[in-house]
C-alpha cells in the first residue's frame, strides 16, 4: 500500500461523511450506515486472514484501512450527536427566550480583545472568551458543556487564560441558518467545540494557575498590533494585521470583499507561508550555528511555530501548517524523507480526531485541497507533455482543480481569473510578509525605520487592491455557479480522478488522442459545477425575521422578488438576500416588485439596487405619498434602474407567468383607513402560472382587504380556492377578515413572521381563521425559508429547518389534495420541456388592460 496514511485519512473522512449525511440519526438510515461500518470491517478482516500477501506489504495495513472507517463513524457520531448539547438545546428552546440567564462557569482556553477606543477618556473593548469543560447553571438545574463564547466589553484585569472563571451571563443556542446560502455559524461554532454563546454579565469568581504560554503569546499580539500602527499608520496597518496577526478583523470590509471577490481572499489567512517563514527560519538559524545538529533545529523550529501558531489565532490552516513543518523536522531529524500529501494526511487526521466537525469547514476543506493539489495533482500533470508556457502555471491549477468545488458550493461563485492573478501577486507575498513581520517586531522601537521597510510592502498592497478591483472589471470576471448538488460532486471527483488515472498510467499512447482524452476530462469538470435549469417553478419566502421577502422564479430563468426588507435584520440585503441569490446563481434580480413603502418590505432591496442586483423596480401607482415610495424611486432613478408602476387591472406578463395588480385603485390613498395608510393600500398582486394560482398580500388590512375581498369573489369561482396565500401583515389579528379566507379557501398559506416578535404575530384569531378551513400553515419563524416548487399537478413545500410536504392537484374537482411526507413522489414528476429563452430581452413584459 503507497502512502497509507493518505487512505487512513480517506477512510476516516469516509466515516464522517456517513453521519453528517444522516446515516446514524436512528432508525432506517442509523441501522444502514452501523451495517456498512461492519461490512467494511468484515471486509478488512477478510483481506488480511484469506487475501494474497503482496510482496514488501503488510497485510496489517490493510486492516488498519476499515478501522480508521469505523473510528471515524463512531467518533462523528459521537460529537454530532452529543445527548449534552442535545438536552441543553432542548432547555434553551422550552425557556421561550433568546437569552436565558444563567451561571456560567469553565476554563479560559483563549482571550481576544479587539475594537479598543477610548470615550469620555475611558476605555472601551470588546471581548471574546474561549471557555472550555464549561457547565451552565439554569434554573431547573446544571447543563454541562464542551464549549462557551463569552462576548463582552471591558475584560476584568483578573479574567487571564488558564484560569476557572464563573460569571453570571445570559445564554443563547446556536442558531441553524434560516435560508439557503446563509452563513452557517452553528455549524461553524460546532467545529471550534462551541455549544453555546454567552453574553457576559457580573464574574463571580476567578480561579486556578495561570496559563503564561497563551497569556504571553496574547500579550505579543495586542504588542505587535500596537507597532504596526506607529510603523505603518492606521488603515495600511489593519491589512498588516490580518496577513501578520491573524486579526482579520482590523481590515477594511471593503478591502475584504475585494480580496475574496477577485480570488486572493487566501493572503489574508495565515496559512503554511507563515508558519515556514517563521518555523523554516529558526530551523535553519539552528542548522547553521550547529551543522549536522538536525533534532536541536527541528525542535526548536516546531517550538516557534507552535508559539506563532498560539499568537496568530489558532487558525485552522495555521494548525494544519504547524503540523506539516513538525512532520518535516522529525524526518530531517531521523532521516526520512518527506512526502507532502502524507504529511497532510497526517495533519488531517489530528485534528479529524480532535474536532470531526471541521469537515464541514470550507476554511479546513481549501487548506488541506491545496496542499493535496500540490502533492498529488501537481506531480501528475509534470508528467504529461504540455506545452512549454503551460508549465509555469501548473502549481496554480493544480490548486484550482482541487478546491473550485469547494468554493463552488461555499460561496457560490469562482473568480474566472483568480488564477493569473495569483500568479502575479503570491511571488511578491512573501516580502509583504516578511515586512510586516519586522515591523510587527520592531515597529514600537525603531517607528521611522520600520516605516521605510513597510513603505515598499505598502505599495505592494496598493498594487493588489488595484490589479484586484481592474480583474473584477473585466468581462465575465465572477462565474456564479450557485451551490452545486450531490451528484454535481460526484461527478467532479469521478472525472477528476480519471484524469489523474489517464495522466499515471499513460493508458493511451498516441499523443493527440490523450490530450483530447484530458480536453474533454476538463471541459467536464467546468460542466459538473456549472447551474442547471430548473423546469419547475420556484417561490421562496425567506426567513427575514419580522418582514417580508418572496423569491420566484419561472422555467424560462425570469427571476422575481416581492417586497424584500427587515425590522430586526437592519443589513438584510447584504447578509441574507444577496447570499441567497448567490446561492441561487442569481447575478441579477430581473424584477423587484414593491408592495408597500414600509422599511420592513424595502430596505433589503434599496440595498440590493446599491449593490447592483435588481434589475427593474415595479412600485404601486397612484401611491407618491408614501415616504418609503418615495424615496426608493428617487435611488432607483439616480441608479439608472428603471421604474414601472402597476395598478389595479394591469398585468406584468412574463412567459407563462403573469402578476395581476389587484390593488391599490387610482385614489385609494384617500379612502383606506387613516389618509395615506400604507398597509391598507398595499399591493395585492394575483400570480398565475399554468394551473397554479398564489395571492401576495403585503400588509393588506382594514378597508383594503374588505375591497379587495370583493374582487376575489369573482376570481375565485366555484370553491376551488388557491394554492398558495402570503398571508396579510404577518398573520395580524388587523387582517384577520373571515371573509376573506373563505372566498380564497388556501390549501397552503404562508406566515412570514418573526421569531418571538413584540407584536405577538401571527394573533390567534389569524390561525383560526385558517386553520379551521383546512389551510396547511407554514410559518418562517419555525421552519426558516418555505421553498415551494410546482410542477404538473404537484406542489412540493420543503422547510429549510425541517419538514417535506407534498400536495397534488385533482384535475377533476381543481381542488389540491395532500399525499403526505411521499419524498420518493418527487422523482415520478415528468418534466416538461420548455423553450428556455437565449436571453431576458426575448420575455419583455407586457401590460394588458382587464
Amino acid at each position: 500500500m503507497k502512502r497509507p496514511l493518505l487512505w487512513y485519512a480517506g477512510a476516516y473522512a469516509l466515516g464522517e461523511v456517513l453521519i453528517l449525511q444522516g446515516f446514524g440519526s436512528g432508525g432506517l438510515p442509523g441501522i444502514a450506515g452501523g451495517l456498512l461500518a461492519a461490512f467494511f470491517a468484515a471486509a478488512g478482516m477478510a483481506v488480511v486472514f484469506y487475501g494474497k500477501k503482496k510482496s514488501g506489504q503488510s497485510r496489517l495495513l490493510w486492516l488498519a484501512l476499515p478501522l480508521f472507517f469505523v473510528l471515524g463513524y463512531f467518533r462523528c457520531s459521537a460529537v454530532y450527536h452529543s445527548s449534552d448539547l442535545e438536552k441543553l438545546e432542548k432547555r434553551l428552546a422550552e425557556s421561550g427566550m433568546e437569552q436565558a440567564p444563567a451561571v456560567v462557569s469553565g476554563t479560559v482556553e483563549r482571550i481576544e480583545l479587539r475594537n479598543i477606543s477610548y470615550q469620555s477618556g475611558r476605555k472601551r473593548e470588546e471581548f471574546r472568551l474561549w471557555l472550555r469543560g464549561c457547565e451552565i447553571r439554569l434554573t431547573d438545574g446544571t447543563y454541562p458543556a464542551d464549549g462557551v463564547l463569552v462576548f463582552g466589553e471591558n475584560l476584568e484585569d483578573g479574567v487571564l487564560e488558564g484560569r476557572n472563571v464563573t460569571m453570571e451571563a445570559s445564554v443563547s443556542a446556536l442558531e441553524e441558518p434560516g435560508n439557503p446560502g446563509q452563513f452557517d455559524s452553528k455549524s461553524y461554532y460546532r467545529s471550534r467545540k462551541i455549544s453555546c454563546l454567552a453574553e457576559a454579565g457580573q464574574i463571580l469568581e476567578v480561579s486556578g494557575r495561570i496559563d503564561y504560554l497563551k497569556r504571553g503569546m496574547r500579550l505579543l499580539r495586542q504588542a505587535f498590533g500596537r507597532n504596526l500602527e506607529k510603523a505603518a499608520g492606521e488603515e495600511t496597518a489593519g491589512l498588516f494585521r490580518a496577513m501578520v496577526l491573524g486579526e482579520k478583523w482590523a481590515a477594511e470590509k471593503e478591502t475584504v470583499s475585494l480580496y475574496e471577490d477577485c480570488g486572493i481572499g487566501h493572503l489574508l489567512a495565515i496559512s503554511g507561508l507563515h508558519i515556514s517563514l517563521v518555523g523554516m527560519g529558526v530551523y535553519r538559524l539552528f542548522r547553521r550555528r550547529r551543522k549536522g545538529a538536525y533534532r536541536t533545529a527541528a525542535l526548536a523550529g516546531a517550538a516557534a511555530a507552535f508559539c506563532y501558531y498560539l499568537l496568530s489565532g489558532e487558525g485552522t490552516s495555521a494548525a494544519r501548517a504547524f503540523l506539516m513543518l513538525s512532520v518535516y523536522g522529525a524526518g530531517q531529524a531521523m532521516g526520512r524523507q518527506y512526502d507532502m500529501a502524507s504529511a497532510a494526511a497526517f495533519s488531517a487526521l489530528l485534528l479529524l480526531i480532535s474536532s470531526p466537525l471541521l469537515l464541514l469547514q470550507s476554511g479546513f476543506l481549501l487548506s488541506f485541497g491545496a496542499v493535496l493539489g500540490l502533492g498529488l495533482l501537481h506531480p501528475l500533470l509534470r508528467k504529461a507533455e504540455l506545452p512549454g508556457f503551460l508549465r509555469p502555471v501548473l502549481p496554480g491549477l493544480s490548486i484550482q482543480l482541487m478546491t473550485l468545488p469547494v468554493q463552488a458550493y461555499f460561496f457560490y461563485q469562482i473568480p474566472v481569473y483568480s488564477l493569473g492573478l495569483n500568479l502575479l501577486v503570491l511571488p511578491l507575498f512573501t516580502v509583504v510578509a516578511a515586512s510586516g513581520m519586522a515591523g510587527a517586531l520592531l515597529g514600537g522601537w525603531l517607528p521611522g525605520a520600520m516605516s521605510g521597510v513597510l513603505f515598499p510592502a505598502g505599495l505592494l498592497l496598493r498594487l493588489y487592491q488595484y490589479l484586484g478591483e481592474k480583474s473584477l472589471l473585466l468581462p465575465i470576471a465572477i462565474w456564479r455557479t450557485g451551490r452545486p448538488e450531490g451528484w454535481q460532486l460526484a461527478g467532479y471527483a469521478c472525472l477528476l480522478l480519471i484524469l489523474c488515472s489517464t495522466v499515471k498510467r499513460r493508458a493511451v499512447e498516441k499523443k493527440g488522442v490523450w490530450r483530447g482524452l484530458s480536453l474533454v476530462c476538463l471541459t467536464g469538470l467546468l460542466l459538473c459545477l456549472m447551474p442547471f435549469p430548473d423546469r419547475k417553478l420556484e417561490m421562496t419566502f425567506l426567513d427575514v425575521g419580522q418582514g417580508d421577502c418572496c423569491f420566484v422564479r419561472i422555467p424560462e430563468g425570469i427571476t422575481f422578488l416581492i417586497d424584500g426588507g427587515s425590522s430586526d435584520e437592519k443589513q438584510v440585503g447584504p447578509y441574507l438576500l444577496e447570499p441567497f441569490l448567490d446561492c441561487r446563481a442569481v447575478g441579477r434580480v430581473d424584477f423587484a416588485l414593491i408592495s408597500h413603502g414600509d422599511s420592513d418590505h424595502t430596505n433589503g432591496i434599496c440595498q440590493l439596487m446599491e449593490l447592483g442586483r435588481i434589475g427593474t423596480l415595479i412600485l404601486p401607482a397612484g401611491q407618491g405619498e408614501q415616504q418609503g415610495l418615495a424615496a426608493m424611486e428617487e435611488q432607483a432613478e439616480s441608479l439608472g434602474i428603471p421604474v414601472l408602476y402597476l395598478e389595479a387591472g394591469e398585468r406584468l406578463r412574463v412567459g407563462e407567468a403573469a402578476f395581476t395588480c389587484l390593488w391599490p385603485e387610482d385614489g385609494t390613498e384617500k379612502t383606506c383607513e387613516g389618509e395615506g395608510d400604507g398597509n391598507g393600500n398595499s399591493m395585492v398582486l394575483w400570480f398565475s402560472w399554468r394551473q397554479f394560482d398564489v395571492l401576495f398580500t403585503g400588509d393588506l388590512e382594514g378597508e383594503g382587504q374588505q375591497r379587495v375581498t370583493e374582487k376575489l369573489a369573482a376570481l375565485v369561482k366555484d370553491g376551488k380556492g388557491i394554492e398558495v396565500l402570503k398571508v396579510p401583515h404577518h398573520g395580524s389579528k388587523n387582517s384577520a377578515l373571515k371573509e376573506f379566507y373563505e372566498v380564497l379557501r388556501p390549501r397552503t398559506a404562508v406566515i412570514s413572521v418573526g421569531n418571538d416578535n413584540r407584536y405577538g404575530h401571527p394573533h390567534k384569531e389569524t390561525l383560526e381563521c385558517l386553520l379551521n378551513m383546512g389551510t396547511e400553515v407554514f410559518r418562517t419563524d419555525e421552519l426558516g425559508a418555505v421553498q415551494i416548487k410546482a410542477l404538473n399537478r404537484k406542489l412540493v413545500v420543503t422547510g429549510q429547518k425541517n419538514g417535506k410536504w407534498i400536495f397534488q392537484k385533482d384535475a377533476r374537482s381543481g381542488k389540491t389534495v395532500t399525499i403526505g411526507d411521499a419524498f420518493d413522489e418527487v422523482s415520478r414528476v415528468q418534466p416538461i420541456v420548455d423553450k428556455i429563452p437565449w436571453a431576458i430581452g426575448s420575455c419583455q413584459p407586457d401590460f394588458l388592460l382587464k
